[in-house]
């Protein structure tokens, strides 16, 4: 999967590849380290609450996919509002 990482003041496309197990394991594979995806996915798993840890790795890896497309976009937001305010100029 690729996904947009806001870098330096630009975008940058970043790869994380993931591989479900089947017995309760999704490995992670990102070109950098995103400690920030390992932890909250680990909090919710602490947690134990709603479906993430009663559920199998293929759920665990829609969890991770879902949480990646909510911090894309903010960030694809922000730079469409800058697009259109320079059409607007």
């Amino acid at each position: 999967m690729k996904i947009l990482c806001p870098a330096r003041g630009c975008l940058e496309l970043e790869q994380i590849s993931f591989s479900p197990g089947e017995r309760n394991y999704v490995l992670t594979n990102p070109e950098r380290y995103r400690r920030d995806l390992r932890k909250r996915v680990r909090q919710r798993i602490r947690r134990g609450k709603g479906q993430i840890r009663s559920r199998a790795p293929d759920y665990l890896l829609y969890a991770l996919v879902d949480w990646l497309i909510d911090e894309v976009l903010p960030v694809l937001e922000r730079y469409g509002e800058q697009i259109e305010g320079s059409k607007t100029r």
